[in-house]
Order: structure tokens, then C-alpha cells, then sequence
């Protein structure tokens, strides 16, 4: 009895000392600690790479874990989109006013070939006055005018569901519209490039509360789905996929607003919760990258994964798009692998618990792995 007493005690008490030898602050002061680059540096087969990356953490009073469910529209979505129409599947949400389809129509056997100007992983740090000095060619809308039609349009679409967006990628685009080659001759037809046409993409981080939504927490393992024999208890889909909000703007010729895998919050599990601190984090991630395949580190970011409540029963089915969820504190690495190593320079996640400093196991194949943490709060 008393073996089985301890037993229990150190499971509950290994997490807490974890962190023990930390700091363990709120969001607020973690938020006013943290700079807004980092450097650090890791190994691998002997060579040393050194990476400065920027650094988001969310500016909010408290970091809670919440309880969500996936995103839908609700009945009035019509009303409040000035009739625009509303095309979906399960989980993917757009808004058109001209489709490719129609472009083709209004412009002929036109191709889009475009120049871009990327502004990627800057948008933290860039200042109000420099977005607003960011044109598409022959466009009076300015990059700002862009991010504030798209802070509307997903207040319009999400209604009372407090959603919103942090923008992440941002492309302001010049495009030529030309004619198509002939195949037979291989040569342009006559006329050439027709007319020139400004353009901007914007890919955004949806947010609860202010707080980034990252990944499914089956999105940030590389193993994909788990191979343990347990057929037909998995959860359906929402925890395979990164949650996104999009708008594609090419003034007369397109324009879609997207939004998709994006959750909603059905209310609090835990209140505010206690954070280690941003050295931590770094060194944790330094770890994990040493002797990896990582070449390349984009940025870090502090926000909501999302993981099965251990409470709660999932069918394995359709059903589990409208059961609860957990969305609980994660750092969380985009990175970039080098080609030569096997990783086709395709993005992968490093992940980090925020509350523990631990790394999360991107190889674990079982079912486990889909949990929530168990949350440590304050005393």
C-alpha cells in the first residue's frame, strides 16, 4: 500500500520538479522577458550551425488550457457576407467572388506567371508605417489595407466565435497575364504579355483568446498515423491537420478568403496556467536539434496544439469532428531539413512542452502519444 502511495505520488510530483530548478512565470512576464530573435546553435556530424530565428510569444493577460471543438459556421454566415457565397466540405471553408473558371472566361487562354516578394517571418517585428508603404503593382490597396480586410472578413465569418487571426506569411505578388504558347509550334502567340496585375497572399495563424492555433498534434509527428493494432479507435480528423486562415487577393481577376481546420473554444480547463521560462525552451530545442537533420531554423512560437482529452470517449468516426478537444501550451519549431540529408528541404515541427520544458517524442507510435500533458498549476 504504501509502495503504491509513493508510486502515485511521484507521478504527480516528477512533472512539477521538472521545472523546479526554473523560473515559472505567467505569459505576461514571459512575454515581456522574451526577445523577439533568438540565437542559439547545434551540431550535427561535426558541424556546428549557428541559426537566429524570431521569436512570438502571445501578448495576453492569461494562458489557459481550453476546451474546443471544430470550427462551423453557423446559419446566419450568409447575412453577415453581403450574399457572398459559401462553399464547404467537412472542415474547409471559402469565399469566392470569381473562381478560376471565370477567369479564364473574362480573360481568354491566359496563364498567371508571378514575380514575388516574400515577407515571411517579418511581420512580427515590421512596423505599422512599413506595411502601409507595401504596394501591389498597379493596386491602391496597401499591404495593411490587405491584413485589415482580412482581420473583417474573419470577424464576419466566425460570428460570435471569438477567432482571430495573427498573419504569418505574407506574399505581395506582380503578375503578367500571357497568352498561352501553341503547343503544336511552340512558339508565344501573337501579342505576348497582355496586362500587368498586383496581387497579395496571406497565410494567418487562426487564434483563441489571442493565441496562436498550431498544429494537430498528429500534424507534428513524422510518423503519421500510429501503427499499434488499434483499428477503428483512432479520432477522426481534426488533429491531423494545421489550422489556417487564407486570403488570396488579385483584385478583378480573384479573390478568396479561406479558412480551414480552425477550432472553436467550448470553454476552460484549467485557468491560468504557469510557464517555464524562454531559456528553457531554447535549450531545449538546441537538444533536440543536435544530430538531427535540421539545417535551417524559421522561427519559434508559443501557442495552442491540440491533443485528445484523456476524459473524454472518441468513436472514430465522423462524430469526433463535433467531440471536445484540449488545446494546451506548446513551443513549437518550424525547421527546415536539408535536401542532402533525406528531408527533401520539407518543413517538419519541433515541439516542446511550455510548461515543462520537455521535449515532446516525435517518433511515438502509440496511441498515447494523441493525450494531453498532464497541466501543472500554480500552487
Amino acid at each position: 500500500m504504501k509502495r503504491e502511495l509513493l508510486s502515485v505520488l511521484l507521478a504527480v510530483l516528477l512533472p512539477a520538479l521538472a521545472v523546479a530548478q526554473g523560473e515559472l512565470l505567467t505569459i505576461a512576464q514571459l512575454h515581456a522577458k522574451t526577445p523577439e530573435r533568438c540565437t542559439g546553435s547545434f551540431s550535427v556530424d561535426g558541424e556546428t550551425i549557428a541559426f537566429e530565428a524570431p521569436v512570438y510569444v502571445p501578448d495576453v493577460k492569461e494562458m489557459p488550457v481550453l476546451r474546443v471543438r471544430q470550427f462551423v459556421p453557423d446559419d446566419a454566415i450568409g447575412d453577415r457576407l453581403d450574399g457572398q457565397t459559401l462553399r464547404r466540405d467537412p472542415i474547409a471553408y471559402e469565399i469566392s467572388n470569381i473562381t478560376n473558371e471565370s477567369l479564364a472566361q473574362m480573360f481568354g487562354d491566359v496563364r498567371m506567371i508571378s514575380d514575388t516578394q516574400a515577407y515571411i517571418d517579418r511581420l512580427w517585428s515590421l512596423e505599422k508605417s512599413a506595411l502601409r508603404a507595401v504596394c501591389a503593382e498597379n493596386r491602391e490597396e496597401t499591404l495593411w489595407d490587405q491584413l485589415d480586410y482580412m482581420r473583417r472578413m474573419t470577424a464576419a465569418f466566425v460570428g460570435k466565435k471569438a477567432i482571430g487571426f495573427i498573419p504569418k506569411h505574407v506574399y505581395v505578388l506582380s503578375c503578367w497575364r500571357e497568352r498561352l504558347r501553341d503547343g503544336s509550334a511552340g512558339a508565344p502567340l501573337e501579342g505576348g504579355p497582355i496586362a500587368g496585375l498586383g496581387g497579395y497572399s496571406i497565410d494567418g495563424m487562426p487564434t483563441l483568446r489571442g493565441i496562436p492555433q498550431l498544429y494537430g498534434i498528429s500534424y507534428a509527428y513524422e510518423a503519421g498515423w500510429a501503427h499499434d493494432g488499434s483499428n477503428g479507435t483512432y479520432p477522426y480528423l481534426p488533429l491531423q491537420r494545421m489550422p489556417c486562415i487564407s486570403l488570396y487577393d488579385y483584385g478583378e481577376a480573384y479573390r478568396m478568403f479561406e479558412m480551414t481546420w480552425c477550432w472553436q473554444e467550448c470553454g476552460a480547463a484549467a485557468a491560468d496556467i504557469p510557464l517555464c521560462s524562454f531559456e528553457t525552451i531554447l535549450g531545449a530545442f538546441e537538444r533536440m536539434f543536435e544530430g538531427s537533420r535540421v539545417r535551417r531554423v524559421k522561427n519559434l512560437c508559443l501557442g495552442y496544439v491540440f491533443f485528445l482529452d484523456p476524459k473524454e470517449r472518441y468513436r472514430g468516426n465522423e462524430d469526433d469532428l463535433r467531440a471536445q478537444y484540449l488545446a494546451v501550451p506548446m513551443w513549437v519549431a518550424d525547421v527546415e531539413y536539408s535536401a542532402r540529408s533525406g528531408g527533401g528541404g520539407l518543413d517538419r515541427v519541433y515541439m516542446v512542452n511550455a510548461q515543462t520544458g520537455e521535449e515532446v517524442d516525435r517518433r511515438t507510435t502509440g496511441l498515447s502519444r494523441w493525450e494531453a500533458p498532464q497541466i501543472l498549476l500554480w500552487k
